[in-house]
C-alpha cells in the first residue's frame, strides 16, 4: 500500500506529573497527580496526522523510528497501530530502552520536560537509508528534531532524490543542529527556536516576521514561526509574510501543541488543501489540543477540528 505521509521521528513514553507549580531548583512541590501516556514528538505528529486525514484515507500515515525491545516500546507500537499508522518501519532495538519523557505541568498549562532519548538516539543515518524504498510514491515527509541530526539529514537526502516535499519541525532546538537547506520545504519553529536560529529576540509578531524572512533566506521554501497565544507568522515564496491570530482557548496543557500543528498541517497538505487553509486547520488542531491533558490523548480528530473551525471567524 502507498502511504501519503511518512513520519521519521521519535517515539517516547510520557510520564506526566500535574503539579500546583513547577519546582524551582532545590524546591519540592507536593500534591501532584501522576499519569502515563504514549508520546514523542514524531509519534505525536503521526497521530495528529492520522486523526486529521479524512476517514476514506485510513492508513495514509507510515512511521520510521525506533523503540527498545521492552514493554514500553511494545505499548507505543500498539498505540500507533490502533491509530491506523503503519509501523513496519519502526525498529525494535535489543538491550535498549524506549525513549522516555518526564513532563512537569502546572495549573496554567506551562510545562518543563526532560527526555531520555533511549532508542531514538540509536536511529542512525544508515538505518534511515535502509528504509529508502518505503518512501517512494509518498506525498510528504514529516521530520522532527528529537532524533540524531544525521538521521534527519539522511531522510532529507532521500526526499531530495524522490523530489518529495518535506516539513521539518525544528523542535527541540539542540546544540547539534540540522543545517537549514533547500531540501526543507516547510520549516516550523516556535519563538524560542526562531530566536536561537536567527540570533535575535523573537517575542512579537513583527519580530517573528523578521525571523521568518531571515530563516527563509537560508534555504527553506516556507518558514512558519508559532507564537502561542500570539498566533503564527508565515514567510513563503508565493506571497508576503503574513500573520494569523491565535484562536481563543483556555489552555491546560501545551505539551503536544506544536506536534499536533505539524501533523494536522501535513495531513491537509497531503490532501491538496491550499496552504493557507492547511495552516488554519493545523492551528485549529493545536488550539483544541492545549485544552486537554496529555500528549496523544489530547490530539483532536478531523471532525472535532472541523466543528471547532466552523465556529471561528475567518
Amino acid at each position: 500500500m502507498l502511504h501519503s505521509l511518512f513520519v521519521v521521528g521519535s517515539i517516547n513514553v510520557d510520564l506526566l506529573m500535574n503539579l500546583p507549580a513547577i519546582p524551582r531548583e532545590g524546591e519540592t512541590v507536593t500534591g501532584g497527580v501522576f499519569s502515563q501516556a504514549q508520546g514523542g514528538k514524531g509519534a505525536n505528529a503521526a497521530v495528529a496526522a492520522a486523526r486529521s486525514f479524512a476517514q476514506s484515507q485510513n492508513g495514509a500515515v507510515a512511521f520510521i523510528g525506533a523503540v527498545g525491545d521492552d514493554a514500553a516500546g511494545l505499548a507505543c507500537l500498539l498505540a500507533l497501530d490502533e491509530e491506523g499508522i503503519e509501523t513496519s518501519g519502526v525498529l525494535r532495538l535489543p538491550q535498549t530502552a524506549t525513549g522516555t519523557a518526564f513532563i512537569l505541568l502546572d495549573n496554567a498549562g506551562r510545562n518543563a520536560i526532560s527526555v531520555a532519548s533511549g532508542a531514538n538516539a540509536a536511529l542512525t543515518a544508515n538505518k534511515i537509508r535502509q528504509s529508502k524504498n518505503r518512501l517512494q510514491g509518498a506525498k510528504w515527509l514529516l521530520l522532527g528534531n528529537e532524533i540524531a541530526p544525521e538521521a534527519t539529514l539522511a531522510a532529507l537526502e532521500i526526499a531530495r532524490d524522490y523530489r518529495l516535499p518535506t516539513l521539518l519541525n525544528y523542535a527541540p532546538a539542540l546544540p547539534q543542529k540540522v543545517p537549514l537547506c533547500k531540501e526543507i520545504s516547510v520549516l516550523v519553529v516556535n519563538e524560542t527556536e526562531a530566536a536561537q536560529l536567527a540570533n535575535f529576540p523573537v517575542e512579537t509578531p513583527e519580530q517573528a516576521k523578521q525571523a521568518a524572512c531571515e530563516l527563509q533566506k537560508r534555504g527553506p521554501k516556507t518558514v512558519i514561526v508559532t507564537l502561542g497565544a500570539q498566533g503564527l507568522v508565515v514567510a513563503s515564496e508565493n506571497r508576503e509574510c503574513w500573520h494569523q491570530s491565535a484562536f481563543k482557548v483556555s489552555p491546560v496543557d501545551t505539551t503536544a501543541a506544536g506536534d499536533t500543528f505539524c501533523g494536522a498541517l501535513a495531513a491537509r497538505l497531503c490532501e491538496g488543501a491550499p496552504f493557507e487553509e492547511a495552516v488554519r486547520f493545523g492551528a485549529g488542531a493545536a488550539a483544541l489540543c492545549v485544552t486537554r491533558r496529555g500528549a496523544q490523548p489530547s490530539i483532536p480528530t478531523r471532525s472535532e477540528i472541523e466543528k471547532f473551525l466552523a465556529l471561528q471567524p475567518h
